[in-house]
């Protein structure tokens, strides 16, 4: 055992027992966290987070709690005196009383918020030693007296999703010592940040919240009371003199205001705007202390003297923690002032440099680069020795990008006042226009901070994933000062054309956008939307456009704000359409026709009825299975993907096509156990090799012939909107191809043999071709990790969910994902759409290459565990920083009317993607790749081999009475060489009935089971050997397709 870990033991432990695992005496955990014996389970005691808590990403509480008093059996406990003044009410520190004998906090007994004397409720005294931020349980004992009495039981629930739900929104730093985990401190000894605390996490929790009788009603209004509390507490502050221990909670109180606006406010910005404004009024006293700051922080010469800022000096009576909340609420600040809701608290700011500096933008900026320095120590100066080593040293390495963080936002402020000057203003003092000052300032903080900006364009998540979290920063402050540069460069760019500046940073948005989605999904992307909103405007790209209006056309549906943003767009565009040049963001913004909105990194959550999903999801009698089977499922996930990352491309199952037509047509029983675990499988060499590289020429000269077909992306197709050429129709009814599809569609079964499905018979669901280029372009074909065949539908759709019926009931490992009983007749799409859709339910999806493809050469990456991935991915939107948690509406990955789902690191951290999800081995024309419906897969988001990789997407589709529908409509397209209903919508291109050579003609038809699967001949009925379910099916579709 090393140093640190004999100083992380407490005095008197026993570690020889930890060495021990024979001894058997004293199993129970007397010096283990609360968190764990809260729960009444095993902790392993290690320090400062157990083990547990660890794995489960669980608050571990190391915390002093009082012992309980010894009570005679036949003698009831007696409470805790009262307090007998308002003196002992402000002096005392953090209670260590038990609380009352009833067990629940009490509220004073008030008839309206805030009528208590601010002597009572402003409990200003030392603020007391900071720790790990305790667990909810001990909340009542962790506050001061006077805090306590404005508490109520449900206040707890409200703290707790501040700290732990709306933290992560806020901070990237782990939540026990995150910014608002240093607010939470603060409001253990002020009444004031106690109030917004709880009136913020209430009304977090409100929208969380779908308890019967009104609770979530009931948390609002407790939520508001809090509020109004608050801001009377405010008023009585303005008529006092205001301390510097005051002013730390003042401002932690105005920016919990500034942010409970932007999430519940009016719709209008009033109470954003007045909440900036106050927040000016207390800071106009301190202006000076802040010059202070920024003359400490000022570079020093070689060898000149002075001592460094350091975390326990208070330079001019303004705290690291009041730098800290001035920087977050000058950020806020200058992102609403571009939409008219803000601006006051930095115009303030900016008086700082009045009469000390002619270059006031420069002198702005290094303000606030000060501020933010100073801020950084507030950290590791309020944890101590308690703050992670890990922390500190990615502080060290971020501390700089929060800097350009910090300076972009005053830049967008300063860029939102331009367009009310112009240059003849300062005709006679060219050095002070604000336009080149501004200009010469973009560049220098490019250049200032140019490593971020190249390590932007290379870096990737790797295996290790040590860094995942800053590249995940660095993705999304770039974007914005890149749509800052864009918006200066709209007002002072008159020729009409883009500049290389402008091209640059229109480049490097859209890389990082493209990176963002193929990496963490559509949910990251709307991270960097309103830098998405400034490109639209700016481009002159039609494909990066349309590819940004397709984001927004998703994004609409995630909240008001996007969608004012959306429809925002939409009036530029039309007027676009019509001749009109198109308006920079400012200019748009001022429109009569555009309501005002402000876009933040924040995801709404979903409406309420989906919390009253979720708590149907688990029965009361199963909810316990269900808690101890997640946990037995994270720790093995862990295990599997080590094993995985390992084998890599070893993991996908392999077999030559000859042996399994050896066989009988059938998968080899050990074999096919092997490809149910995995999900996926190879089928080598299906058909002659000369024969697929024949169709991959065919369809690369059809395409040359007809570009005019289109596909995505727009500029240089990798997917191309064509379904009946000669070679397709071809593939699609070879006799070998069909009974290779016979041969996977074998791994699944039904329990009754009446249950009405043919796994032998095929219907064709016509889809595209991928042609992908060489390109190290990651926008050719972003493809990030995903699962077709539905988003929330797999919980939402009552027969869809049956299929996951064990997982429900806390028996994941007997969960068969093979059995196809509920699959025949489950919805995978319950919502209109108006982009592509899938009506048949494919049991395998697949494709047959038709070129030499290497691994990692813009071909497919799968995660080959198809029990432990899918469990994961239903059972975790059950659970909520570790805890079980049926009344959040949310289904991470999942967005209602998507008809895809998106898992990613942030949403799906066990599911450790980056290092899960594997390249599939090389293959060669000919090949055959199959993969589960239920298997999480992506492409590469490069190609960088020397050969294009091309394949025909080619899945099976079992004859269903669900399937057989879309094979009526797939039988009339086919006659009329028409686009395919599910692609119609999103195809504005030629059709290829308009063709010559379209090759939807029954003579291209190879076999008679590839007419049956178009619908254009009879299935038989009375083949020997069928099931009662084959006949009954095969009946079914023989009668749909004569109507």
């Amino acid at each position: 055992m090393d140093s640190s870990d004999q100083e992380a033991s407490p005095p008197g432990l026993d570690t020889g027992f930890l060495r021990n695992p024979w001894r058997t005496r004293d199993l129970r955990s007397r010096r283990g966290c609360w968190t764990c014996r809260d729960k009444k389970v095993k902790c392993d005691e290690a320090r400062p987070r157990c083990d547990r808590c660890t794995r489960l990403e669980r608050v571990c509480d190391y915390g002093e709690r009082p012992r309980k008093p010894y009570v005679r059996r036949k003698r009831a406990a007696a409470g805790p005196p009262a307090p007998t003044s308002n003196a002992q009410l402000r002096d005392t520190e953090p209670s260590s009383a038990p609380p009352p004998a009833n067990g629940e906090l009490t509220r004073p007994n008030v008839t309206t918020p805030g009528s208590l004397s601010s002597e009572v409720l402003l409990s200003y005294g030392s603020t007391p030693a900071l720790e790990p931020p305790a667990s909810s349980a001990s909340i009542a004992t962790s506050v001061t007296p006077a805090c306590a009495l404005i508490l109520s039981p449900s206040d707890t629930e409200a703290i707790h999703h501040f700290r732990h739900t709306i933290s992560v929104e806020v901070d990237p730093r782990a939540v026990d010592f995150s910014g608002p985990a240093l607010i939470w401190e603060r409001a253990r000894s002020s009444s004031l940040v106690l109030h917004m605390v709880c009136a913020l996490g209430g009304q977090r929790r409100s929208y969380e919240e779908c308890a019967p009788g009104g609770e979530a009603q009931k948390c609002r209004s407790q939520a508001m009371e809090h509020y109004g509390a608050a801001l009377a507490l405010l008023a009585d502050i303005t008529a006092q003199t205001v301390t510097d221990s005051m002013f730390d909670d003042i401002l932690a109180a105005l920016w919990l205001m500034i942010s409970y606006e932007q999430r519940f406010g009016d719709g209008c910005g009033t109470g954003l705007i007045a909440h900036f404004q106050g927040a000016a009024v207390f800071l106009r006293d301190r202006l000076q202390y802040i010059q202070d700051i920024t003359e400490e922080y000022q570079p020093r010469c070689a060898g000149a003297t002075g001592t460094s800022p350091d975390s326990q000096r208070t330079l001019g009576h303004l705290s690291p923690f009041s730098c800290l909340m001035i920087c977050w609420i000058a950020l806020t600040d200058g992102g609403a002032s571009f939409h008219g809701l803000g601006g006051g608290f930095n115009d303030l700011l900016g008086d700082v440099t009045l009469g000390h500096d002619r270059h006031a933008v420069c002198s702005r900026l290094r303000t606030i680069v000060a501020l933010q320095r100073h801020s950084n120590l507030v950290y590791q100066g309020s944890w101590g020795p308690a703050y992670p080593q890990h922390q500190v040293l990615e502080d060290l390495v971020t501390m700089r990008l929060w800097s350009l963080q910090s300076e972009t936002g005053q830049l967008r402020f300063l860029i939102s006042r331009l367009p009310a000057s112009t240059h003849n203003q300062w005709e006679n003092q060219p050095e002070l226009d604000p336009f080149v000052q501004i200009g010469d300032a973009l560049r220098d903080v490019r250049k200032q901070y140019t490593e971020y900006f190249e390590a932007g364009r290379v870096l990737a998540f790797d295996d290790t994933r040590a860094n995942w979290r800053l590249i995940r920063n660095i993705r999304y402050i770039l974007p914005l000062f890149l749509a800052v540069t864009l918006c200066f460069h709209r007002i002072t760019n008159k020729s009409g054309r883009l500049n290389s500046e402008q091209r640059d940073a229109l480049r490097d948005i859209m890389d990082l956008a493209y990176k963002t989605l193929s990496d963490e999904g559509e949910g990251a992307v709307a991270r960097i939307a309103w830098p998405l909103f400034v490109a639209a405007l700016e481009t002159d790209d039609p494909i990066h456009r349309a590819w940004i209006i397709d984001r927004y056309s998703r994004f609409r549906k995630r909240g008001e704000n996007y969608q004012r943003a959306y429809d925002a767009l939409s009036v530029a565009l039309e007027d676009h359409k019509s001749g009109q040049p198109l308006v920079g963001v400012v200019q748009l913004l001022q429109d009569s026709r555009v309501d005002k909105f402000v876009l933040s990194q924040y995801i709404p959550l979903l409406d309420q009825r989906f919390s009253e999903l979720k708590q149907s999801l688990v029965k009361a009698e199963h909810k316990q299975d269900v808690i101890q089977s997640y946990e037995r499922l994270i720790n093995l996930l862990k295990s599997e993907v080590d094993f995985i990352a390992k084998h890599g491309p070893a993991m996908v199952p392999e077999i030559s096509f000859a042996d399994v037509l050896e066989n009988g047509g059938e998968l080899p029983k050990d074999f096919a156990n092997l490809v149910r675990d995995r999900g996926c499988v190879i089928l080598r060499n299906v058909v002659p090799e000369d024969v697929a590289s024949g169709w991959e020429a065919s369809l690369k000269d059809y395409v040359h012939r007809h570009p005019g077909v289109g596909g995505y992306p727009k500029a240089r197709p990798a997917g191309w909107n064509v379904f009946w050429t000669k070679a397709q129709v071809e593939m699609r009814s070879h006799p070998v191809v069909m009974k290779a599809m016979r041969s996977v569609s074998r791994l699944w079964h039904v329990s009754d043999p009446s249950i009405p499905i043919d796994l032998d018979s095929q219907i064709v669901y016509p889809d595209r071709i991928r042609i992908r280029y060489p390109t190290n372009d990651p926008g050719q074909f972003p493809l990030p990790p995903h699962l077709d065949s539905g988003g929330t539908e797999r919980w939402e759709d009552e027969e869809y969910r049956k299929n996951f019926a064990s997982i429900f009931e806390g028996n994941w490992p007997e969960w068969d994902a093979w059995a196809a009983d509920h699959r025949i007749n489950a919805k995978s799409q319950l919502y209109e759409q108006d982009r592509i859709s899938c009506s048949a339910w494919r049991s395998l999806q697949g494709w047959l290459s038709l070129s030499h493809t290497n691994t990692g050469e813009g071909t497919l990456r799968l995660l080959p565990s198809l029990k432990l991935s899918m469990a994961y991915i239903m059972l975790h939107p059950l659970f909520h920083t570790g805890e079980y948690n049926d009344t959040l509406p949310t289904f991470p990955g999942a967005t209602p009317g998507e008809t895809q789902f998106f898992p990613t690191a942030e949403n799906h951290p066990h599911l450790d993607l980056e290092r899960a999800i594997i390249g599939i081995p090389p293959v060669k024309p000919g090949d055959y790749v199959f993969w589960h419906c239920d298997l999480v897969h992506g492409v590469d988001p490069t190609n960088p081999g020397k050969n294009d990789s091309v394949v025909f997407y080619n899945a099976c589709n079992p004859l269903t009475p669900y399937n057989i529908e879309s094979l009526v409509h797939t039988k009339a397209e086919f006659l009329r060489g028409d686009t395919p209903s599910d692609f119609a919508r999103s195809h504005d291109g030629e059709r290829e009935y308009t063709h010559e050579d379209c090759g939807a003609r029954i003579e291209n038809v190879l076999s008679a089971d590839g007419q049956r699967a178009l619908g254009l001949r009879r299935f038989d009925e009375e083949e020997p050997g069928l099931t009662e379910g084959q006949r009954l099916v095969r009946k079914l579709a023989n009668e749909r397709l004569q109507q």
